[in-house]
């Protein structure tokens, strides 16, 4: 009897076996482009070098402020939605008051209180009927 792989199966291994492949055409690149720098002569070698380093440099620095520019957009945002919840909250406060409606701080506040009055009426002594 021959064991059948699910389809979940064969697709668990993918992006590994995608992330291997890549690394290999990236390592077979790289060898292969400093091979044909190596056949230039040396003042358009050492070009090809400088000019590859800069690009390189731009593309880190470029990464660094995306980076930057990302968590800058976060902390914006949930600035934005901090406000936005205060300015509901001020607004919405004055209907729910007028309307006699119980905060949800009022009722955790209440549930508290009820948790402290059970747990002080287990502990409390019993009274023994008097007969």
């Amino acid at each position: 009897m021959s064991t059948k792989r699910t389809q979940k199966g064969l697709l668990a291994g993918l992006p590994k076996r995608a992330e291997t492949v890549r690394n290999e055409v990236e390592k077979a690149t790289r060898q292969a482009f400093e091979r044909a720098i190596e056949l230039l002569p040396p003042a358009p070698r050492k070009q090809v070098r400088d000019l590859t380093h800069r690009i390189e440099k731009a593309g880190t620095e470029l990464q660094k402020r995306v980076e930057r520019t990302r968590s800058d957009v976060e902390k914006r945002g949930e600035r934005l939605v901090a406000a936005v919840a205060e300015r509901a909250e001020k607004a919405l406060t004055p209907v729910v008051r007028r309307f006699d409606v119980a905060s949800r701080a009022e009722v955790d506040r209440l549930r508290k209180r009820i948790v402290a009055l059970e747990k002080r009426a287990e502990h409390a002594p019993t009274a023994v009927p008097v007969a």
